[in-house]
């Protein structure tokens, strides 16, 4: 699974469609425009896992999480009210570049 995620985005996409296409045949979801995002979806996410990881790496200091676990934070409240809050600018940077290439995508 870890090899997908750090090497799926290098795989281009007409390597990857008749996987895809024999994948949602037997799903049973051939046709139509929730087929079409959930390729995008699949193919999207080694891109933003990565982008997510050296960001909380790098960004996130450790010392507010563990202040927040020392105070009785849950892990659902640290990540709502410290982790999400800070990871504004990835959100804003991933979002522009998926809806840039979903958008593209549709001409082909």
């Amino acid at each position: 699974m870890f090899a997908f995620i750090l090497f799926g985005m290098f795989i281009p996409y007409q390597a990857v469609m008749l996987p895809l296409r024999t994948t949602f045949t037997a799903l049973d979801v051939t046709r139509g425009v929730p087929t079409l995002i959930i390729a995008h979806c699949i193919y999207g996410i080694p891109i933003c896992t990565l982008i997510f990881r050296n960001y909380y790496a790098t960004i996130v200091p450790n010392e507010i999480i563990e202040s927040a676990r020392v105070d009785g934070a849950s892990v659902t409240r640290q990540f709502f009210q410290l982790t999400l809050p800070l990871c504004r600018p990835p959100l804003a940077a991933l979002a522009t570049l998926q809806v840039t290439w979903i958008y593209n995508a549709f001409f082909w």
